[in-house]
């Protein structure tokens, strides 16, 4: 129950398990529903979500679609809002092997690039609001050889100096 209104909630399934339609009531007394639509091996290609606001409520119709590569790596998801021309959301680019390189948000207003070592674990992720870099056998925390994190430093936006180091440790069991 929400306030004196009872939420009512329906969830469709196929034949693989995977959730294809959602219907349910909201708060101002309207409704939702989304529908989702997969791909031959799984992957969902489109997810459309309708809100009614109820009782002079907004009413709001958006539409994400998702592209895969030929690997099927997600590379772009697509958004569009009341039927209106679709825009980029964000896009990913991958390296020879296979490993996200580049992420662009919202037509390159905003992109990460991201590094990783020889072992292809991940040691950074560099952009113009966020920047982070991890440490396994190298930084200020124990040195870690087995994939676990030892250290990380982060700086935010135009910040010139790291923000602040983290450092991790773990029991005698690990």
């Amino acid at each position: 129950l929400v306030g004196s209104e009872m939420c009512i909630r329906d969830r469709y399934y196929d034949q693989k398990g995977r959730l294809v339609q959602h219907h349910s009531s909201n708060v101002r007394g309207g409704y939702d529903k989304e529908y989702y639509a997969y791909s031959f091996t799984g992957k969902p290609l489109r997810h459309h979500y309708y809100h009614y606001g109820g009782n002079g409520g907004s009413t709001s119709d958006r539409e994400y679609v998702y592209s895969y590569d030929d690997a099927e790596r997600l590379t772009e998801v697509r958004y569009s809002l009341n039927g209106s021309t679709q825009s980029v959301l964000y896009s990913n680019s991958y390296d020879g092997y296979g490993r996200l390189q580049k992420r662009s948000y919202n037509a390159n207003v905003y992109s990460a690039s991201y590094a990783y070592n020889i072992r292809n674990w991940l040691t950074g992720i560099s952009g113009s609001k966020f920047t982070q870099n991890l440490y396994y056998h190298t930084g200020n925390g124990t040195p870690r050889y087995d994939g676990n994190v030892s250290s990380l430093t982060w700086k935010s936006g135009n910040e010139s100096t790291l923000r602040g180091c983290l450092l991790y440790t773990s029991d005698a069991a690990d």
